[in-house]
């Protein structure tokens, strides 16, 4: 393990400070002071992302450094920067190596049972020009979850056909991989995309499936589209298996705006109506991530305009605490300029214990400025049943 980045506050940030107790109802929480995991004043430190557990104790974190999440994904960025940061901790985020840029890392992620790893890549895929309904993406294994063998496989949208998008010499389809990558029950693989496909007029988000280890993908259902919903449609899906065994889904619709969830009772075939979440859940906006807590208790956090967690104890996911603001500043009170992305992630990391990662940017979403840094920063939260 490479050297750790001392941990600190962040006063000097103005950070609107999270009460450290919650009482809600039927848990309690805890929120630990805020700890830098990495920084930077010369490039973009944003939208983290924490990757399926590689051991007991060991995750690795990866955030972009390129114009945006999948600018960043794709290595290359004439706006200042590319690349993805990888940075590994060994006890659960205490301690973190310091950063592994690299021209690509997969995300989505997923530890197989039989604990190899396989992830996908984020980057738009590239269109096949004969086929509209036929794509290539990068699929990458791995034995250890951080050195990978990358290989190409294939993106099959039947029955619908992609959009397309092209820019110099690199042409892509509309769809992107996001966020959740699972086991079914049956084996296969199952998968999220969002985007457009030809003659939608909003985003939608959908499942694709493999049967063969991740080579090759199909499309499987769309969790949800509408095109009368507003917004930016239905994107940046997040999905997570209840005990139950019910698939329970988040997306965005746009910022400031709540989300909208979804459920499967028959392993991502069919899905229910996407259902708006109460005005109260504007806040949590953008890039959901669910995490399902050995007490049972299901967790999410998402932002925009702040950074925030909501908690259920519902088998199904029907009702939430409200949320609690975790990261709120310093904001020129604007939905985009909060100091953050308000993009992150929450794993559990011990026993009632979450770690909650997000960003903070003091340059909005230009390069830093000497002085002022980007950086990643996480938090330790206790989430107990009462």
């Amino acid at each position: 393990m490479l050297p750790s980045i001392p941990a600190f506050t962040l006063a000097a940030l103005s950070l609107a400070a999270a009460p450290a107790s919650h009482d809600l109802g039927a848990v309690r929480v805890e929120v630990g002071e805020p700890f830098v995991i990495n920084q930077s004043d010369t490039q973009r430190c944003w939208f983290p992302s924490l990757l399926t557990h590689v051991g007991e104790r060991k995750l690795v974190l990866v955030h972009g450094t390129g114009a945006d999440v999948v600018e960043s994904t794709e290595g290359t960025d004439a706006r200042g920067g590319g690349g993805l940061a990888v940075i590994v901790t060994e006890d659960g985020g205490h301690t973190w190596s310091k950063p592994m840029i690299r021209s690509e890392f997969p995300c989505p992620w997923i530890r197989l049972r039989d604990g190899t790893f396989l992830g996908i890549s984020q980057a738009y895929p590239d269109y096949v020009k004969e086929n509209e309904q036929l794509a290539l993406t990068r699929l990458a294994t791995s034995r250890d979850g951080i050195q990978c063998e990358i290989s190409p496989a294939t993106v099959d949208s039947s029955p619908y056909k992609f959009t397309r998008g092209a820019e110099g010499t690199k042409k892509w389809c509309g769809m992107t991989f996001c966020r959740s990558l699972i086991e079914a029950l049956d084996g296969s693989l199952l998968a999220h995309m969002y985007g457009r496909f030809k003659g939608d007029a909003l985003d939608r988000s959908i499942l694709m499936r493999s049967t063969d280890c991740g080579r090759s993908w199909k499309y499987y259902s769309t969790i949800g589209y509408d095109p009368t919903v507003g917004g930016e449609g239905l994107n940046e899906p997040c999905m997570v298996r209840l005990a139950n065994q019910s698939l329970f889904c988040f997306m965005r619709n746009d910022s400031g705006k709540p989300m909208f969830h979804s459920r499967s009772t028959d392993d991502g075939n069919t899905w229910s109506k996407p259902e708006r979440m109460p005005e109260k859940y504007a806040s949590m906006s953008v890039h959901p991530d669910l995490t399902l807590m050995k007490n049972g208790v299901l967790a999410c956090r998402a932002g925009r305009p702040k950074c925030q967690l909501a908690l259920s104890t519902a088998p199904d996911g029907t009702s939430w605490t409200d949320p609690i603001i975790i990261f709120a500043g310093p904001s020129n009170g604007t939905v985009l300029d909060c100091g953050s992305t308000c993009y992150g992630a929450i794993r559990e990391v011990a026993s009632d214990t979450l770690l909650y990662v997000h960003d903070i940017t003091p340059a909005g979403w230009n390069m830093p400025e000497r002085g002022k840094f980007h950086q990643i920063v996480g938090r330790f939260i206790t989430v107990k049943k009462k």
